[in-house]
């Protein structure tokens, strides 16, 4: 015989209470006084041998009657011939730590009752059965083989995680491990079955498996969170307001009134906007705010959720620059206008250098580079400038009026074609692109009739028809038009800034199309990223070389993955477990190069579970046993499906019996 819950025996150390009771018993006595005795004596002794033998009648039943309901409880059975005979097993468990396992059900937070189960699992194994724990965070760890006490540790020490992955994927993890024991192998899985993280139909059926589907459903199902966030403007200065738009979803079955949300920037509140949501809507709201100071910021929404509170903190981070330097590529003396209108402002730091002062290795440092009006472009330069417009540089191309093809090359090499031969004539601008990034923010309404720049000639623009035109002439040709290669984008004017084409550098649009095309160099990075994603994020950084980089958190610290590329720096985030922010730092240094904000998947916030038919289809599918548990029954009910003939209860029908002969012995042993 042996037992599910052998530590529930050492209960029958009370036994030793009807002992006691037994030995000290507290009945008083009462004096009677008679005349003569004698006819007494031997009616005593008779009486006194009688109820001894009751008393002990009495204690036996009780002390069977308590051993009979530790027994019970100890869940006792006898394995099968079969079962006695097998050799050790393989078992493979995964447990469900995902944020959402941190609600609540009946009788508990899910992820302990999880962890409940598989350590009784444990216990009840033989002693050379060998484990594998799976869990949502991804590690090498999870394909070694553990003992049953080795097993029991891991799971004590398994936390909830903001990372998730799909079933498919651990069920192929579980495969693997399980063909390279030499045992018989099962597994099991303890999830809340979230619908967006569980493809069943990736999962091929395996008759060689026993696999068990546990479920465990929270009892609360309604939750708000934000599933993503934008800045009005890519530009962020100081002291100049700054709108935050972001979206928030209402994914449960119940409208939500009078929500709080607010908006810190590095622990300070900035905004608070309140909004209702009718359940299952999204809804846009904005928080208009003033940044102060320059460098890397630190900013979260937090919305007030009672309900549910693992994802109620939206991480954001944006960088405020005091200054972005400009490369501008000349001849001998750089053009008035151009030379004018970078000194205007203290912001832009250019600089002026002749095409064979040139370090070609540090134009990829820049993220504008101004090519002023060149009379030829080495192939050395070239090849500095495709790299560095393909990681993500903005090149705005000034053509030179005496030598027009001089960039042709260089623009056939980018996949964008060339400039043609000079047209003359008259050609005003009568196409705007309004709702190009370039010119939002820059008029505040437009005239019915807008003076708009001429041109009196200009270069056409042959090839490839990929291009947007900023500035549209009369004939349909481009002014000015715009093109994206890589990473990177070109601004490619089609006259030189020379009054003897056009008056283009003397228009008041001239300015905004400049200044603007430099603030946004560089691409608009993202204010936040998603935990969990494959695809590697990538970051217009200049690292220095042969160091190791770390990304810090407050409370972890992580190697990621790291590739340079043309002047930017690819990582992969998929080894991070928790949200938050994440420093970009060098093992040598304390130079934060980069803050990362890292938010949960928005999967977990989905609480949208999968339904007993559901699963119970699926089983079938792929031959598994699914069970439904949200009560203490969950354990044995999972141990006893391998085992046979449970004792239990004929242990509890002999409690019954015991305390039937003992009601017996007390009412008519008189």
């Amino acid at each position: 015989m042996k037992f599910l819950f052998p530590e529930v025996l050492w209960a029958l150390f009370a036994l030793l209470l009807p002992v006691i009771i037994h030995l000290f018993s507290f009945r008083t006595s009462r004096k009677v006084y008679f005349s003569d005795i004698r006819w007494l004596q031997l009616l005593q002794q008779q009486t006194n041998k009688r109820s001894r033998l009751r008393h002990l009648l009495v204690l036996l039943m009780r002390c069977l009657a308590v051993a009979a309901l530790v027994f019970a409880f100890a869940q006792p059975y006898f394995p099968t011939q079969k079962q006695r005979l097998a050799s050790a097993e393989a078992v493979s468990v995964y447990i469900d730590n995902s944020a959402s396992m941190g609600l609540s059900s009946e009788t508990g937070i899910n992820l302990e009752q999880a962890k409940a189960a598989a350590v009784a699992l444990a216990k009840s194994a033989r002693p050379d059965d060998r484990f594998q724990l799976i869990r949502q965070e991804n590690s090498m760890l999870e394909m070694r083989s553990m003992t049953r006490e080795q097993f029991i540790e891991a799971v004590d020490v398994t936390q909830l995680v903001s990372t998730t992955r799909p079933l498919s994927l651990i069920a192929s993890r579980q495969e693997e491990w399980l063909k390279v024991q030499a045992k018989p192998g099962r597994r099991i899985w303890f999830s809340d079955f979230q619908q967006g993280s569980q493809d069943f139909e990736s999962i091929n059926p395996d008759s060689s498996l026993t696999t068990s589907i546990i479920q465990f459903k929270p009892t609360s199902a309604s939750n708000l969170y934000i599933d993503t966030a934008w800045l009005s403007s890519p530009i962020v200065t100081t002291g100049k307001t700054v709108r935050l738009l972001f979206r928030v979803v209402n994914s449960g079955n119940v409208a939500r009134s009078s929500v709080r949300i607010a908006l810190e920037i590095n622990g300070v509140q900035k905004g608070l906007s309140t909004l209702d949501l009718e359940a299952g809507q999204s809804w846009v709201d904005t928080i208009d705010f003033t940044p102060s100071g320059n460098g890397w910021q630190k900013a979260a929404l937090v919305l007030e959720d009672q309900s549910v509170t693992f994802d109620d903190r939206y991480y954001l981070s944006f960088e405020i620059k005091s200054a972005i330097e400009v490369l501008v590529i000349t001849e001998q003396q750089a053009n008035t206008y151009l030379k004018a209108l970078l000194s205007s402002d203290d912001f832009l730091q250019p600089v002026y250098l002749s095409g064979n002062q040139l370090d070609y290795n540090r134009i990829q440092q820049f993220p504008v580079i101004l090519l002023d009006h060149p009379k030829s472009i080495a192939s050395g330069l070239q090849m500095a400038l495709i790299e560095a417009v393909n990681a993500g540089a903005t090149l705005l191309n000034f053509p030179n009026g005496d030598f027009p093809q001089a960039g042709n090359e260089f623009l056939a090499q980018l996949g964008l074609g060339g400039l043609g031969q000079a047209q003359s004539g008259k050609f005003p601008v009568r196409k705007l692109a309004l709702q190009h990034e370039l010119f939002q923010e820059t008029f505040s309404r437009i005239p019915e009739q807008p003076d708009l720049p001429e041109a009196v000639k200009y270069l056409p623009f042959f090839g490839p028809n990929n291009a947007i035109q900023l500035l549209g002439l009369n004939n349909r040709d481009a002014l000015v038009s715009t093109h994206r290669a890589g990473d990177g984008r070109l601004l490619q004017f089609h006259v030189p800034l020379d009054p003897a084409w056009s008056n283009l550098q003397q228009h008041a649009l001239f300015v905004p199309l400049v200044f603007r095309s430099i603030l946004l160099s560089g691409g608009i990075r993202p204010l936040a990223y998603r935990l969990g994603k494959p695809t590697p994020i990538s970051l217009r950084l200049q690292l220095p070389a042969q160091e190791v980089f770390e990304l810090i958190s407050d409370k972890n610290r992580y190697i990621p993955e790291l590739r340079r590329q043309q002047g930017t720096v690819s990582l992969q985030l998929d080894e991070l477990q928790q949200a938050g922010w994440y420093a970009l730092k060098s093992s040598k240094s304390d130079t934060i190069y980069a803050w990362l904000a890292v938010n949960a998947d928005k999967v977990e916030s989905e609480l949208i579970f999968m339904n007993d038919a559901a699963l119970e289809q699926e089983s079938q599918r792929l031959g598994t046993r699914y069970f439904s548990f949200t009560h203490a029954e969950l354990t044995p009910q999972l141990i006893q499906q391998d085992q046979s003939n449970p004792l239990w209860k004929w242990f509890l029908a002999a409690v019954l019996i015991f305390l039937l002969a003992e009601i017996l012995l007390l009412k008519f042993w008189k």
